[in-house]
């Protein structure tokens, strides 16, 4: 019998996979024998990292794509049947951020479209389109990342777009897992505080003091302690898990209260 972390034969999209924690998952993927496909909307960058997992001896193979564009998104998953006939997983990660705190008064509607243009609509148009192969074959995961900013638990106070698609994020996800439930397709979201230790240099150090403190261990959790909760939530070891919201980050950040 095989181990339930195994993705020997696996193919699993990873979308924005090309820094952080993206790139990440993508490996950590990688470690576990999984054929990753490495995405993001800079084909330079989808080649680098492409290269930097075939130096360590991993199966990976890039598809450049913007999420936010329903055509590419579907010209890249129509590449992904032709050239593997299946997907496992997709984990949606690709995201629009910003961090300025500009008030509702100062925001624009181009603020408003990029963000849900990325982060939900490019999640429902990767969703939709993996489904095309996850349904024939009766078998799949999906994992939505979201953020703690959508519930008001975050240090640092992200405009009200960014936090309001991660929201809508989570909404998703529970309507989607209902939806697909009876075709054995599992979709379940991560909800994330800073990740150490590419947030650390990006933000104030008094948001990255604040953000350690909230947690159990008074430090930051890595990018690759954050995958491994997506790797468990693609595994076999979470086969009757769907419609959850898994919270990272602390006691103060509990999954039961979402």
């Amino acid at each position: 019998m095989s181990h339930p972390l195994n993705f020997s034969g696996k193919i699993v999209l990873v979308t924005g996979s090309t820094k952080n924690l993206g790139r990440a998952t993508a490996e950590l993927f990688a470690e576990h024998g999984a054929t990753v496909i490495i995405n993001s909307r800079h084909d330079d960058d989808v080649k680098r990292t492409v290269a930097l997992l075939h130096a360590k001896g991993y199966s990976a193979e890039g598809m450049r794509a913007d999420v936010g564009e329903e055509k590419e998104v579907e010209e890249m998953m129509a590449n992904v049947n032709d050239r593997f006939g299946r997907l496992d997983a997709v984990v949606n990660n690709a995201a629009a951020r910003a961090v300025d705190n500009r008030t509702v008064s100062e925001l624009k509607r181009a603020d408003w479209d990029e963000m849900f243009r990325t982060n939900v609509l490019g999640a429902f148009y990767v969703s939709k389109a993996a489904l095309k192969i996850m349904k024939p074959q009766k078998n799949g995961s999906i994992i939505n990342v979201s953020s703690l900013v959508a519930f008001g638990k975050h240090p640092a106070i992200s405009t009200l777009p960014y936090a309001a698609s991660k929201g809508a994020l989570i909404s998703f996800t529970k309507g989607l897992a209902r939806e697909l439930w009876n075709n054995n397709i599992r979709v379940n979201a991560v909800v994330l505080p800073l990740l150490a230790p590419r947030d650390v240099m990006e933000y104030a150090p008094n948001i990255y003091r604040d953000a350690a403190a909230a947690s159990p261990k008074r430090q930051l959790i890595s990018a690759k302690e954050a995958a491994a909760t997506i790797l468990f939530l693609a595994s076999e070891m979470s086969s009757t898990i769907t419609g959850e919201v898994v919270a990272l980050g602390g006691m103060n950040n509990v999954t039961t209260e979402f």
